[in-house]
């Protein structure tokens, strides 16, 4: 019988002491090509996990929108979710990863220790749902039009200079569940240009009745392996791979130290990144793509579901 597991639950860990004289063992690997792409890869870059600060949403007045758009797709432990950034175990992960949507299984390497674990377990250890009609994400279903739905939540208020910006979403929940996912299922630092895949996820967590459930771990594998064959952009996986370990009982040692402390997505990371900007000491204003705040924020019906 299976041991059970423990959601990981938004409790604040210490982030551990090093002593700056000892340099961590540099991984070995099997694979021969694992073992060249880890070379490769120690140029780039590596960025925390930014999770949600929920006393954020409730400053903002969206809490509740919000926490029901996640949990439209079976995704509100994603709110719940914290863990500090390492580099070390999260470039060893990125460079030897690899999953088998047929199967539904991933492998992996962690501090040396090989893994080949089904979709369900990992996505159990997140607290995240698990779908046997995941979708493949190269085709998206015939009833999700991309270019219609984009529209619905501009709604024709900027030009078309801009609607493929993050800051055309007018919407005060869809626009900040568009950050949480930019920041943590899509893993990049900067939102930039509004995905198709993106929108996708938007508009999953829009529908009604029997809404689409996109599987984490597929989808989360799934963009390792692109992320890892560009080898451009910073990474930004961290705090799931952390989170893996640990639902894993693989350790971490005492003399790792994360990348940084900043792995929350707060006020102030909204507003280093131009999406909001603060009016006061208890209200903001949206950051528009003409960098005029259109919309005070907390607002009464913010919370509402349906689109203005």
């Amino acid at each position: 019988m299976s041991k059970s597991r423990k959601r990981p639950t938004a409790a604040r860990h210490k982030a551990p002491a090093r002593n700056q004289n000892d340099a961590p063992d540099i991984p070995r690997f099997r694979d021969a090509n694992a073992a060249e792409n880890y070379t490769k890869s120690l140029p780039r870059k590596f960025a925390s996990t930014k999770f949600v600060c929920k006393p954020m949403l409730i400053s903002l007045g969206v809490l509740e929108g919000v926490t029901q758009l996640f949990c439209n797709i079976g995704c509100e432990n994603l709110l719940n979710l914290i863990a500090y950034t390492y580099e070390l175990p999260t470039r060893e992960f990125l460079v030897d990863s690899g999953y088998d949507n047929e199967k539904r299984k991933a492998t992996f390497q962690l501090l040396g220790d090989r893994r080949y674990i089904d979709f369900a377990m990992i996505n159990e250890i997140l607290g995240l749902p698990s779908s046997n009609t995941s979708t493949v994400f190269d085709i998206l279903p015939a009833e999700f039009n991309h270019e219609t739905f984009r529209t619905e939540i501009i709604r024709g208020i900027f030009s078309c200079a801009d609607r493929d910006k993050a800051t055309f979403i007018i919407h005060s929940c869809l626009r900040i569940a568009h950050r949480i996912l930019v920041c943590t299922v899509f893993a990049r630092k900067e939102a930039g240009q509004v995905t198709k895949n993106e929108l996708f996820f938007l508009w999953c967590m829009m529908q009604r009745a029997n809404p689409p459930i996109p599987d984490f771990a597929s989808f989360f594998f799934h963009k390792c392996a692109h992320m890892r064959s560009t080898m451009s952009d910073d990474v930004c996986i961290g705090g799931f791979v952390t989170l893996l370990a640990r639902g894993l009982d693989i350790e971490l040692p005492d003399e790792y130290q994360p990348v940084d402390n900043r792995n929350l997505l707060d006020e102030c990371a909204l507003i280093n990144m131009h999406h909001i900007l603060r009016r006061n000491m208890s209200s903001f204003t949206w950051y528009c793509p003409q960098g005029v705040g259109y919309l005070i924020l907390p607002r009464p019906s913010s919370h509402k579901l349906h689109l203005p």
